[in-house]
């Protein structure tokens, strides 16, 4: 099963990712929210694919938003976190501050969209 978030920025960004895998997909499918500086956008990557790339313009230059350089200011509310199921390490979202994609301030904010999936 897999749930979605909603990302927005003071400067008027905003988007929406899906988190996880499908019961169907989930032994080769994590996806979760990257950013790609070539397309200044958020965009899903699968976590488990042998290389992640922008599913737009092909760039393997994605950085997810678990990596800790994307990360300004840790939240004290985690808004999503998943078992990586490759290795079962756990990979979460705060409600803290990350770099937006747009104006690359550290001023991304994530919240759960109530959206779960399978």
């Amino acid at each position: 099963m897999g749930s979605s978030v909603n990302a927005s920025c003071p400067c008027g960004y905003s988007a929406e990712a899906m988190i996880g895998g499908g019961m169907l997909n989930f032994h080769d499918t994590f996806l979760f929210p990257a950013i790609c500086p070539k397309c200044a956008e958020m965009v899903e990557i699968n976590l488990l694919a042998e290389t992640q790339t922008c599913e737009s313009c092909g760039s393997e230059k994605v950085q997810s938003y678990h990596l800790d350089e994307l990360l300004g200011e840790a939240g004290s509310e985690t808004v999503v976190e998943w078992r990586n199921p490759s290795d079962w390490s756990l990979i979460s979202l705060t409600d803290g501050t990350y770099l937006c994609p747009s104006c690359g301030d550290f001023t991304l904010r994530f919240r759960a969209s109530g959206i779960l999936w399978d």
